[in-house]
């Protein structure tokens, strides 16, 4: 058997394991930011949002859990801020250091919402979430 055989062959005997998530059959990461073998295993999926560039930008409670737990506990309970961010930002920035990544941000008066986001053609994940004092440098993408 050849490599991509293995890995294909092992991916049917999860689909058919009870109690395993499903395998969705398209090219993704998994919620640590690794690719998996080509496909996406379904999460837990805590909230989806579309935003203004058309891309869906989604996160899972467990990843939430770590954004607010370890990364920015300021963040807890402000989910709502979070989706409005992401849904109405006032402006979104493309990071200068990766293409791929996306800084939206809503007025948090005296602050800004920043919400970091991962896009993969369109759809994506939250990497991070935070209050700041100013705007980042970056090339201006989308301004209301």
């Amino acid at each position: 058997m050849l490599k991509g055989e293995v890995a294909t062959a092992r991916l049917r005997r999860a689909q058919t394991v009870p109690g395993l998530p499903p395998v969705i059959p398209r090219p993704g990461f998994n919620r640590l930011g690794g690719m998996v073998l080509g496909v996406e295993v379904a999460d837990d999926i805590y909230f989806q949002v579309a935003t203004p560039l058309g891309v869906w930008i989604r996160t899972t409670r467990e990843y939430w859990e770590r954004i607010v737990t370890f990364k920015h506990p300021a963040m807890r309970g402000r989910e709502e801020d979070v989706i409005r961010t992401l849904r109405e930002p006032y402006e979104i920035r493309r990071s200068k250091i990766d293409p791929a990544v996306f800084l939206y941000y809503a007025p948090d008066p005296p602050y800004w919402i920043c919400v970091v986001a991962k896009h993969m053609g369109d759809t994506g994940f939250v990497v991070t979430v935070y209050r700041t004092d100013r705007i980042k440098e970056g090339e201006l993408v989308w301004r209301r």
